[in-house]
C-alpha cells in the first residue's frame, strides 16, 4: 500500500515536469498578434526584431511531442491517466499567459491580490 501511494506521488511529479515543460514551450513560441500602442492618439504597430518561422516550428514540433505523450500514456495506462495528465498541463496556461503579459514570474510575495486579467 505505502509503494502505490509513492508511485502515486512520483508518477504526478513526472507529469507535473513533462506537463509543464511541454505546454510552456507551446504557448511562448505561438506567434503572438501584432502588438499596438496608443501614442498621440492613434494606435502605431510595435515592431519585435525576432523571427516568426523558428519559433513557429518549435511550436509545432512541441505540439507533435504533446500529442505523442498522449498517446503513450493512453496506449500503456488508460484514459484516466491522460486525462489527468492533460488537466495538469492545462492548468498552467493562465498563469503561463500572466507570465507573458507582464514579463513577471508569478511568486508567494508578487500575486496579483485579485483574479488574472488575461
Amino acid at each position: 500500500m505505502f509503494i502505490i501511494i509513492i508511485k502515486a506521488i512520483i508518477g504526478w511529479l513526472i507529469f507535473m515536469v513533462i506537463g509543464t515543460n511541454i505546454i510552456g514551450f507551446i504557448i511562448r513560441n505561438l506567434p503572438k498578434p501584432s502588438i499596438t500602442e496608443y501614442l498621440n492618439n492613434q494606435y502605431v504597430k510595435l515592431k519585435f526584431p525576432y523571427q516568426v518561422w523558428p519559433n513557429l516550428f518549435i511550436a509545432i514540433l512541441f505540439i507533435i511531442i504533446a500529442i505523442i505523450y498522449f498517446f503513450l500514456l493512453y496506449y500503456f495506462w488508460n484514459i484516466g491517466v491522460t486525462i489527468s495528465a492533460a488537466m495538469v498541463m492545462f492548468s498552467r496556461i493562465p498563469d503561463l499567459l500572466h507570465e507573458i503579459k507582464t514579463g513577471l514570474k508569478i511568486r508567494l510575495t508578487s500575486m496579483p491580490k485579485s483574479h488574472l486579467i488575461i
